[in-house]
């Protein structure tokens, strides 16, 4: 069967190379997926360079796919590991924003030393609760 156009990028990507993975499209091993990733991270950085937005953004869309096919080895959906990830920094940019409140600061007076350390304070909460 086809792979529905309307799902989010990411869960797209898993099944669109998990359909090509059954009839034989696909790396023997995990080994060759991590590589790719590299191999497109260093073509990400050097389109960076170039300053080229178009070349930019097409290699991180290659990234992106690449570092989905690394998940479908590992048995992750990718799309579930990013929104449980963007979750934890958002209660985690929160517990920042809390904090400097209470401080009687707005966030743009803090420094990044500052707010760093208040990152750590909120993942060391996490740790406790």
């Amino acid at each position: 069967g086809t792979v529905p156009t309307g799902l989010p990028a990411l869960l797209r990507a898993y099944k669109i190379q998990g359909r090509a993975a059954r009839v034989g499209f696909d790396w023997p091993s995990v080994e060759g997926a991590w590589e790719k990733v590299y191999e497109e991270a260093a073509e990400l950085k050097a389109a960076a360079a170039s300053g080229n937005h178009r070349a930019m953004e097409e290699e991180l869309g290659d990234i992106l796919f690449a570092v989905v096919n690394v998940a479908r080895f590992l048995s992750v959906e990718p799309e579930l590991a990013l929104a449980a990830t963007t979750a934890k920094f958002e209660e985690r940019f929160h517990y920042i924003e809390q904090q400097a409140t209470a401080q009687g600061h707005c966030l743009e007076e803090l420094s990044l030393e500052d707010m760093d350390a208040l990152w750590e304070q909120a993942k060391t909460q996490e740790k406790l609760t």
